[in-house]
């Protein structure tokens, strides 16, 4: 610029600075169009990149003390309006709700912090990626790295990276984990081709991009989490209230029993609240948990589950004064909804079912429902019921046949599901944690009490005895447990017969017996049938002896307690290998199983196994000894097999067509109390309870649930150290569902991947392979009339015959003797017995 015109226009100004010039210049709405002033605005950045580096340090010194305080209120007042209520980043430690950390999303709070604070959202964006040239060499070294796998001759790396940068490279992609396309498929010969060469590196060089793509995904996203944790910080030094973050990880940490050291380093370090505050959210939560609960319960269409659980705590030290015993029994619950259009008036009948019950001491003798037995529930068998169950059956073995040769895998497809009876609507099933309570289940004095516990969470009852309560003198609620459970509950109702209000003498509850302790037993007794005689252990064909062949280690675990998962997979595997070995006898009578699945349609198939299952299923007058044994043993594995898939698939129909069954098989085994506890429900299902409750909601797996969350108490969410006390479990018994959202909501906002717990089903090719020649070298159903064998016992048979020969519904004392163990099946419940059910 011409210094002349600078000396000319100093000059001018006089008096005045060229600070009132420019402040004239900007602020006069007289030059608000003037040309120079606009030039000015556009040349502004120009201006301050000058000052700031100046030579003179004045100049400088000024300008950047000036930008730094400029920036730096403009920070705080971001900081400050993301800290306020508005913001909804705001959790009461002492009125915290459990919909506030299912609501918690990282997402959410960058989207926030971009809108509030823009400033300090790229400041944080720039400062957590300070070096965007080593982003972009990296970027440049995972495409070098691709390029080089389809053709390594044609590209040198001459990016600069060194050995170390190049090792954080790879663990990113580690951090990944496998992904499901990552396994490279088997290799063809030595000599192959090169096209397959070729194409075998590119399917290489596909991977490795779609990992890198993967890994700049990630980084990405860490860079937001990071953003998001260091706002988290600034806005909860400046307002403890915002504490949304903290909060979350606090109950992260309580919830997997982060030592408290730890705790306290993460609160020092402003990611978590101080163990006094998560204690404190901890009752707080407790205490309101029972909020939803009480406002299903207003419905009247809330059904109950319990069981007991047994807890050790060994690091108590009893004294002579206090000579508490370690072991503490209690009780957990869950409350479920009653869904599939279930309505108030379908469980409006308590009045009508006591009128007729048979201990109202108020009717006469005339008005009692009349008794029935198991003969009123055996009707003339229609010849479409027997096709029913032989198509069912016959569907079995096309699934095996499908499922476990490769050579018939085409007819996949085909396959569907066997004939529904009476099919639940799929719905996921809602339920509330109770609170757990500190009663041993164990006595009918303890069964009053739970449930009227129970009722008290709820807030249900008899308004004449509790004010303010939900009356349900009229209605019934239905309760879910194990045969213990129901025979204690039948005490209870017993013992409280002359109470004059309802709710008192228990008769609003209708017991139900859940089918996953009905599945255990149901294993138990194939045990009981077939490898607990010593006689058939030795049987080349018996199930000891193909259990041992695919378990070898766990033979001693077999031959005396497996356990039900052990049982379960057994049966599955034994199963499916035995329907196979008989397609294989029945198939080569006339040809090889490789011709017949080259030429055979799904026609074909369905006529073939409705012979099977016509042919080799209970055949107790075959002169083959052999061939009778196996066909004896293969259809009790089969009735386990289908009342395991009905449950499965949500078929009542199915699995009260298989009650009976089952009935036989209890009585002929020894567990009298199942059989007589199935004969009852039965009855009461046909006969007592009305139309419009027998056929809703009646039957569900839901003790599999109650069994699951005792886990959870337990081990999962149970405490550790000297902070894992009695009273702190039941305390937080009913915050499980909470502990579990949070778990979930760490994986999805943290961006932590493959964490899943549902693995791929094992492979079991080698396995039922494994078995299938055992059989097929014994000749197992291969029939011979000469062959002679240990005589197995038609159980279905026996246990019809002690049916007739015994009290309906009534237990001998030699029957009931020695069967504790009918009650409770599962002594301990692991990870693995409840796996078995999905």
């Amino acid at each position: 610029m011409d210094l002349h015109l600078v000396d000319s226009v100093v000059s001018s100004l006089r008096r005045h600075s060229i600070c009132q010039l420019l402040i004239t210049l900007l602020t006069n709405s007289r030059y608000e169009a003037h040309p120079q002033r606009h030039l000015f605005i556009n040349e502004w950045p120009a201006l301050l990149t000058t000052l700031a580096a100046h030579e003179d340090p004045l100049v400088r010194v000024a300008t950047q003390e000036f930008a730094r305080a400029l920036v730096t209120k403009e920070l705080t007042a971001e900081v400050s309006r993301l800290a306020e209520k508005e913001s909804g980043w705001h959790i009461s430690a002492v009125n915290a709700r459990a919909e506030q950390f299912g609501t918690f999303t990282i997402d959410g709070m960058a989207r926030r912090m971009q809108e509030q604070a823009p400033v300090l959202s790229t400041l944080l964006g720039a400062l957590l990626n300070s070096d965007p040239t080593r982003t972009q060499r990296q970027r440049q070294f995972s495409e070098e790295q691709v390029r080089s796998a389809v053709d390594p001759s044609a590209v040198e790396m001459d990016v600069t990276w060194g050995e170390e940068d190049e090792y954080w490279c790879d663990a990113d992609l580690d951090m990944l984990g496998p992904d499901v396309d990552d396994e490279a498929p088997p290799r063809g010969a030595e000599n192959a081709a090169e096209g397959e060469i070729r194409s075998d590196a590119e399917r290489k060089a596909a991977q490795l991009k779609k990992r890198h793509h993967r890994a700049v995904e990630r980084r990405d996203a860490l860079l937001v989490i990071r953003r998001v944790v260091v706002t988290s910080i600034l806005t909860f030094s400046t307002n403890q209230q915002c504490n949304a973050l903290a909060a979350v990880m606090g109950m992260f940490f309580h919830s997997t029993s982060t030592p408290e050291l730890v705790v306290e380093v993460f609160a020092h370090a402003g990611l978590s609240l101080s163990l006094t505050t998560v204690h404190k959210m901890v009752n707080s939560l407790s205490k309101s948990a029972n909020d939803e609960l009480r406002e299903r319960a207003k419905t009247k269409i809330l059904a109950f589950a319990y069981d007991n659980f047994d807890m050790d705590f060994k690091s108590w030290s009893p004294t002579i004064d206090n000579p508490r015993d370690t072991l503490k029994h209690a009780t957990s619950a869950l409350a479920f909804p009653l869904e599939h259009d279930v309505t108030p008036e379908d469980l409006e009948c308590c009045t009508a079912l006591w009128n007729t019950n048979r201990l109202n001491p108020d009717i006469p003798r005339e008005q009692h429902r009349s008794i029935h037995s198991w003969v009123s529930l055996i009707t003339s068998p229609s010849p479409d019921r027997r096709d029913r169950t032989k198509r069912i059956f016959a569907w079995h073995f096309r699934h095996a046949l499908i499922m476990y040769c490769k050579l018939f895998e085409r007819f996949r497809e085909h396959l569907g599901s066997p004939e529904t009876i009476e099919q639940i609507p799929i719905k996921q099933t809602t339920h509330i944690p109770c609170r757990a309570m500190d009663i041993n289940q164990s006595t009918a004095d303890g069964q009053a009490e739970i449930l009227e516990n129970l009722f008290a969470q709820a807030n249900i009852g008899d308004p004449t005895d509790t004010p303010n309560v939900e009356d349900i003198r009229e209605y019934v609620v239905l309760v879910h447990g194990d045969l213990g459970t129901g025979e204690r509950l039948d005490g209870s109702l017993a013992s409280r017969a002359i109470e004059r209000k309802p709710v008192r003498g228990l008769r609003n509850v209708v017991f139900v017996l859940g089918l996953f302790h009905l599945q255990m037993a149901g294993a138990d007794a194939i045990w009981r049938m077939f490898i607990e005689p010593k006689a058939q252990r030795t049987e080349p064909n018996g199930l000891y002896q193909q259990a041992c062949k695919i378990r070898p280690h766990d033979s001693g675990q077999i031959g005396s307690k497996p356990g039900f998962r052990l049982m379960h997979d057994l049966i599955l595997q034994c199963a499916a290998a035995r329907m196979l070995d008989i397609w294989r006898v029945e198939v080569e009578k006339h040809r090889s199983l490789e011709e017949y699945a080259a030429s055979s349609s799904w026609l074909d198939l369905e006529r073939m196994s409705l012979l099977l299952a016509e042919k080799y299923l209970d055949k107790s007058t075959a002169k083959d000894g052999e061939f009778r044994n196996n066909t004896l043993i293969l259809g009790r594995l089969l009735d386990y097999v289908e009342l395991t898939h009905a449950m499965k698939h949500g078929d009542i129909g199915r699995v009260e067509n298989m009650f009976l069954c089952w009935v036989c098989i209890f009585k002929s085994v020894g567990k009298h109390k199942y059989a007589s506890q199935l004969v009852k429900t039965m009855l009461d299902l046909k006969f007592i309870y009305p139309e419009r409750l027998a056929r809703h909601d009646g039957f569900r797996a839901v003790d599999w649930l109650v069994e699951l969350m005792n886990l959870y108490i337990k081990v999962v969410y149970g405490s550790s150290g000297y902070a894992r006390t009695f009273q702190l479990i039941l305390k937080q018994s009913p915050l499980i569902e909470v502990f579990r959202r949070i778990h979930q909501t760490m994986q999805d906002n943290f961006h932590l991947l493959h964490r899943s717990v549902r693995h791929a089903p094992p492979d079991l090719t080698n396995t039922i392979q494994a078995l299938c020649d055992l059989l097929r070298k014994n000749k197992a159903h291969k029939f011979d009339d000469s062959r002679k064998s240990y005589d197995l016992k038609h159980h279905m048979n026996d246990g019809l015959y002690l049916l007739q020969s015994t009290v309906t519904n009534k237990l001998s004392t030699e029957e009931t003797a020695g069967e504790i163990e009918d009650i409770d099946v599962d002594d301990e419940l692991g990870v693995d017995d409840l796996e078995a059910d999905l």
